[in-house]
């Protein structure tokens, strides 16, 4: 332990205080915050003073010469370098206070705040002098205001070491002004500045007096200790934090990183924890060996969190502390996620969001899911499975013009991943435009719009900012919708052509309810919550892994059943046409497809193309495009042999075509649906999601059939959803 070092308390006034940092003999360390304090707080240093109060003491380091490079800039105040004969002096306690004096003296400009504009109040300051102690009290002497030289003065002139400044000023006031001016100055240049210098210090007992000097006080940040602590002159982090947000702001829309958040990684990695006593732990060395990887890991959390879960900025995050958690595994692991990896990664991301894992004890949170992706990274893949803290009837509760909540922000995250899209371009919307700067904001994104709902259906505010009535509307469309009914700007955005496919498209990309049997179309408010909450809570099942909703046990919403419908026929025309053409090759139309199907087919496309010049369709799976869902049943019937592997029994698959042409029929055409014919739909979703997943089983292909390559069974496009197949009744 070093020695105790001799202390030097001394009293300075303002000139000599000032004259220390106009000649560069007082600077900041390089480990100090930045200047934060706003015009107010400084006007109140600057009545204490006027006033006589305490202000609390100055505590300077006087630091040998081969520091003298070290010091820190606040760029604003143009200080001199210090002049190498003169003794130079860090200031470890007091910066906010001794810059704010100094900015004032000179009427400096900091971050487009103008110091010259306190100006002293002569009626204000003549009042207090002629008050008693209890008027005293609430006399404020100095504004913020432009300086008339009557009533207001700038204290910047009232100080000035250009007395001919001072004398026209006092000389045109009246002489009871002229004397509360003198006063003010005479305040100002008597007061006693308490200063306490410290000697005989290595640069890494400075750093230890600041931090012990600042700990005590509670006026540093966690970050600001750990960059004070961690400081050397080889690496400043907090200079290092500052570039990387540069960097984040240049190539992103992801907003600021908060500086603890890099600290909480380097702890996490490091020590496997990140309390404050961790943090505080971290040595320079180990800072700056760590720095490469963890700032590179961090930008490629932002990465991954806007790409997979809708993250395009940072205030969309369900918790600031997940980004570092995240960071853990890219510096551990690197940016090249495989497959299981990556199923582990979506599950805690989601189902952190919605069991709000992190809202008691984080740190502990943190240290756990860090030490869970080493072991996935180690081999170990255990999905994570944190119960869910919300519910369906939650969601109906919850309010968009709130602060910030985990699962709020879980839902915008849900919204913007799904890639919303323009209602009228049908392209798909920028979430990082200024219109989306606030998500709070009342007056926007509503899809039952704000006066509609309070003029027209009499509804409480509160009622309007429910969360289901929230989706990402872009400014042009803000404007077009204003305070019309939904039914009114919905069917404008929608166009003559009422089976809009591109229109329903868009409302499904927002999870809005799109049938005709929207509330939308009847402006049924309370029945639209329920069917958004529903199509939501859908949405948070199939993340958090908590099951296919058709397995959940939970209602179905019928724009559920829609795309659930939808998927399963463009999966079984990929598999038909991957088998037919692997089996009798790209010819194979004439040859397996049965000829009343042909002519169906070839019927179906006239009709549709008789206004277009299309004079034929040669590819089959553009043909297939044209068929019923009961033409797949028939196609897959005559080519049987080529299927039996994978449907397994000719009765079952028959009996699941019907029951979901019988499951599909009511939701084409808004009819209610017979409770059997919906169980053995929903029944047979799941029959044909299971038998649908498995790859086609190609090693029992004779010599000489076809190689060509498969068609894709996976998730939909935007183009292979149709409304037309949902508008036609099976015969």
């Amino acid at each position: 332990m070093p020695k105790r070092e001799p202390l030097d308390p001394g009293k300075y006034f303002f000139s000599t205080l000032m004259n220390d940092i106009e000649l560069g003999r007082v600077r900041l360390p390089p480990f100090q915050r930045e200047f934060v304090w706003s015009p107010p707080k400084v006007i109140s240093l600057m009545d204490s003073i006027y006033k006589g109060f305490p202000i609390g003491s100055f505590f300077y380091w006087k630091a040998d010469r081969k520091y003298v490079t070290l010091f820190r800039d606040i760029e604003s105040l143009s200080l001199p370098k210090p002049a190498p004969d003169h003794e130079l002096f860090f200031i470890l306690d007091g910066q906010q206070r001794l810059t704010s004096i100094w900015a004032t003296f000179k009427g400096a400009v900091i971050k487009d705040d103008n110091y010259a504009r306190i100006c002293l109040d002569l009626d204000a300051a003549a009042q207090y002098e002629k008050g008693s102690p209890e008027e005293r009290r609430v006399v404020r002497v100095f504004d913020e205001t432009d300086a008339d030289n009557d009533n207001f003065v700038s204290l910047r002139d009232i100080l000035s070491d250009n007395t001919r400044t001072y004398d026209d000023i006092r000389d045109k006031l009246s002489r009871e002004k002229k004397d509360t001016l003198s006063n003010a100055r005479e305040q100002f240049i008597r007061y006693p500045f308490s200063v306490v210098k410290i000697f005989d210090l290595e640069l890494e007992d400075a750093v230890e007096v600041f931090q012990r000097i600042n700990q005590g006080g509670k006026r540093l940040t966690r970050f600001e200790l750990v960059a004070a602590n961690c400081w050397s002159e080889s690496f400043d982090l907090a200079k290092a934090v500052k570039e990387v947000n540069e960097r984040v702001r240049e190539r992103t829309d992801f907003g600021k990183v908060e500086p603890i958040t890099f600290v909480q990684a380097m702890s996490l990695i490091a020590k496997g924890q990140c309390k404050t006593e961790h943090e505080l732990g971290l040595t320079p060395n180990v800072v700056q060996t760590l720095w490469p990887r963890v700032s590179k890991a961090i930008g490629d959390a932002i990465d991954w969190m806007r790409d997979n879960y809708g993250v395009v900025r940072g205030d969309m995050i369900p918790y600031e502390a997940m980004l570092a958690v995240l960071a853990c595994y890219f510096a551990e692991h690197g940016s090249n996620v495989p497959p299981d990896h990556t199923e582990w990664i979506d599950r805690w991301f989601w189902r952190s969001a919605f069991s709000e894992r992190y809202s008691k004890s984080s740190n502990t949170q943190m240290a756990n899911d860090a030490k869970a992706i080493k072991e996935l990274i180690g081999g170990k893949l255990e999905l994570p499975n944190y119960p869910l803290t919300i519910s369906q009837e939650y969601l109906l509760k919850m309010r968009i013009n709130r602060s910030s909540g985990a699962a709020r922000n879980g839902v915008l995250c849900l919204l913007s991943e799904a890639k919303p899209k323009h209602f009228v371009t049908g392209a798909e919307i920028s979430l990082a435009k200024d219109h989306f700067s606030e998500l709070k904001d009342p007056n926007a994104h509503h899809i039952f719009p704000k006066n509609f709902l309070k003029k027209a259906q009499k509804r409480y505010v509160e009622e309007v900012h429910l969360l289901p009535n929230f989706c990402f509307l872009p400014a042009d469309l803000n404007n077009k919708i204003k305070d019309r009914p939904p039914s009114e700007y919905f069917a404008d955005f929608r166009g003559d052509d009422g089976d809009d496919r591109q229109f329903v498209a868009a409302l499904q990309s927002h999870l809005i309810p799109s049938g005709p049997d929207s509330p939308i179309w009847r402006n049924d408010y309370d029945e639209f919550l329920r069917q958004r909450a529903e199509l939501i809570w859908a949405e948070i099942l199939r993340l958090t892994g908590e099951g296919d909703i058709y397995s959940s046990g939970a209602p179905v919403p019928r724009d559920q059943a829609r795309l659930a419908v939808d998927e399963i026929e463009v999966k079984l025309r990929n598999v038909v046409h991957e088998v037919l053409e692997l089996r009798a090759g790209a010819g194979y139309w004439k040859t397996t497809v049965p000829g009343d199907v042909q002519d169906t087919i070839k019927k179906r496309i006239s009709e549709r193309n008789k206004s277009k010049i299309v004079a034929r369709i040669d590819d089959p799976l553009v043909r297939l495009q044209y068929s019923d869902l009961m033409d797949y049943h028939k196609l897959i019937d005559k080519n049987w042999a080529w299927f039996v592997d994978r449907f397994g029994s000719r009765e079952d698959l028959k009996s699941h075509f019907l029951a979901l042409k019988n499951y599909r029929n009511p939701l084409s055409h808004v009819r209610d649906m017979d409770p059997i014919d919906q169980k053995r739909g929903e029944a047979s979703v799941l029959w044909f999601r299971r038998t649908l997943s498995p790859p086609v089983n190609s090693s029992v292909l004779e010599d000489g059939q076809g190689t060509a390559e498969s068609a894709p069974v996976g998730p939909m496009s935007s183009e292979d959803v149709t409304t037309d197949s949902l508008n036609r009744d099976d015969e």
